[in-house]
């Protein structure tokens, strides 16, 4: 996955990179009512900076506009474990319960809250991970900065 940004701070090896989060649909090129679609009449305008930590491989400065790469698979892999992998927890513990505690009247409430407690005891151990493996990496530096850059 590939996406653009400034770089807004330097530390031993590593920038902050503040990227713009476009529209959901800036990506749609065959719909002709730009902003009048059903997407953005739901959830509305959705422009917002987003700042991640990169590994600044290609020596990129202060108000660089820089390429950011990040490992698809890695992506996908984490999206899947968090929002998938709290599901089989729940029915491991369904098919694990004994029968007697299944008969309960709370039962259902029970396997809500195990699958509550999973999606976020999984959400923050892969978000541990991925700030330790940093898997965005700086690629390109498209454009340098002009001058000096002060950080808004």
């Amino acid at each position: 996955m590939r996406a653009t940004g400034i770089v807004t701070e330097i530390n031993k090896g590593y920038a902050i990179v503040v990227s713009e989060r476009s529209s959901a649909c800036a990506s749609c090129h065959n719909c002709e009512a730009k902003g009048a679609c059903h997407i953005e009449l739901v959830f509305g305008e959705q422009k917002q900076n987003a700042s991640v930590v990169a590994k600044n491989a290609v020596g990129a400065k202060c108000g660089d506009t820089v390429e950011l790469e990040s490992s698809t698979f890695a992506t996908l892999f984490c999206a899947f474990s968090v929002f998938v992998l709290p599901f089989f927890v729940t029915l491991a513990f369904y098919f694990l319960s004994s029968p007697s505690t299944k008969a309960g009247a709370y039962f259902p409430l029970v396997l809500i809250a195990v699958f509550c407690l999973s999606f976020f005891v999984i959400g923050v151990i892969f978000n541990t991970l991925i700030k330790k493996r940093h898997s965005i990496y700086i690629v390109k530096v498209l454009e340098e900065s002009k001058g000096h850059f002060e950080a808004e």
